[in-house]
């Protein structure tokens, strides 16, 4: 029986992937993105700069499988890195941030690396904010 690419990075690496973030009930989006989303949305209003910003923290921490098979490791480690590096920078919220932002944009390409499930979440993130905070169901 053949295994997925996502079964096979868990059997590997112990990377959960899309299936870990599923059953953790979005963990990732709940504690690192959408306080981040908040935030800058908060601030600035502008939801261009909030779902960027959110992205480079989700690049930055997540363990993202799609980036390792694309990478392997050293593409994962290279992208949380860089991204790490432009979020002590102030990331897309200084001057200069966007530019830093195409210019890693324009390195992926080149390596061929592209944060798919980083910008799966994203989705997730951006999809969540649309709802009110709290309580979903209150019967």
């Amino acid at each position: 029986m053949k295994v997925s690419k996502g079964e096979g990075h868990f059997l590997r690496y112990g990377l959960s992937g899309a299936r870990g973030e599923a059953e953790s009930g979005f963990r990732t989006v709940r504690t690192q993105a959408m306080p981040v989303f908040n935030r800058v949305m908060a601030d600035t209003g502008d939801t261009n700069l909030a779902l960027l910003q959110t992205l480079l923290h989700l690049m930055a921490w997540n363990d993202d499988t799609n980036l390792v098979s694309r990478g392997g490791l050293e593409g994962l480690n290279f992208v949380q890195q860089q991204a790490q590096k432009l979020l002590w920078e102030g990331g897309v919220l200084t001057d200069g941030g966007l530019e830093a932002l195409r210019r890693l944009d324009d390195e992926l390409i080149i390596r061929h690396l592209s944060p798919g499930g980083s910008a799966d979440l994203l989705a997730v993130t951006w999809f969540l904010s649309g709802f009110p905070a709290g309580e979903l169901f209150l019967h």
